[in-house]
């Protein structure tokens, strides 16, 4: 038999329980015997992700849930594989299910590194929307991460000593881009981009005339101007961090 990656393998014996709706079957809050579960990160510094595997006491079949753990305290003790499988009781006591992985989460692609989470989110939607054919959809998402990023960069109401953005540019993305690159908010050169991100994303939420080649470009579109944003800024600080880092002096 050829070799298979211990953390993939089924386990027998499993232990734990899990309570929800089965999406195989539809069967509501039954029960879940669980025979796996992979740690698959981190999210907001401390909430662990985890994959659970789990099958159904009515159907018999498997399916993989997105669960996050619900208290900081858990946090170091379930950072790894299995650890979950081992607990004696109902998972619903220490995880939030937040869904089922499904061909989606195959799909969609990762936003660029350092982009924020919630762009992250959006992003991923508009990926899988381009690969499940959504084309108008996918072009709805792409345009909200611009709208997003945008509205991130807008000084506060609060801060008396930068010059502010009307109403209009506040809440309207074509009047806010035109206010972001006159004052040298964002680099002049992602204006085409820009552009091109907002107005075909109009054209897929108002007019529904998006096509895979202009999901496509729209994505790509995206991604390029997230990696100005986020991920060259956030490589240089990173780089940065490891330059201080390695030049302090030996603790005694």
């Amino acid at each position: 038999m050829r070799d298979v990656p211990r953390r993939l393998l089924v386990l027998e014996n499993s232990v734990a329980e899990m309570v929800s709706d089965c999406p195989r079957c539809a069967s509501s809050y039954i029960t879940f015997d669980v025979y796996a579960d992979v740690f698959v990160g981190t999210s907001h510094g401390w909430v662990t992700n985890h994959e659970v595997i789990g099958t159904c006491r009515r159907c018999h079949r498997p399916s993989i849930f997105r669960c996050q753990l619900r208290a900081i305290e858990d946090t170091d003790k379930y950072r790894r594989d299995n650890s979950l499988r081992s607990y004696d009781g109902t998972l619903n006591d220490k995880l939030t299910i937040k869904g089922v992985v499904t061909q989606r989460d195959v799909a969609s692609a990762q936003a660029p590194a350092y982009t924020p989470e919630t762009i992250q989110q959006v992003f991923a939607e508009g990926t899988a929307s381009v690969a499940g054919g959504c084309y108008n959809a996918a072009g709805a998402m792409f345009r909200l991460c611009l709208d997003i990023v945008t509205k991130g960069l807008l000084p506060t109401n609060a801060d008396d000593a930068t010059k502010q953005p009307n109403r209009q540019q506040r809440e309207k993305l074509a009047y806010r881009l035109e206010w972001l690159f006159q004052e040298n908010m964002l680099p002049l050169d992602l204006k085409e981009l820009a552009r091109c991100v907002r107005e075909d994303g109009n054209d897929g939420a108002h007019d529904g005339t998006l096509d895979e080649v202009d999901a496509g470009d729209l994505q790509d579109f995206t991604n390029a101007l997230l990696e100005r944003i986020y991920t060259e800024p956030g490589k240089i600080l990173a780089a940065q961090a490891r330059r201080e880092a390695r030049r302090k002096p030996p603790q005694s």
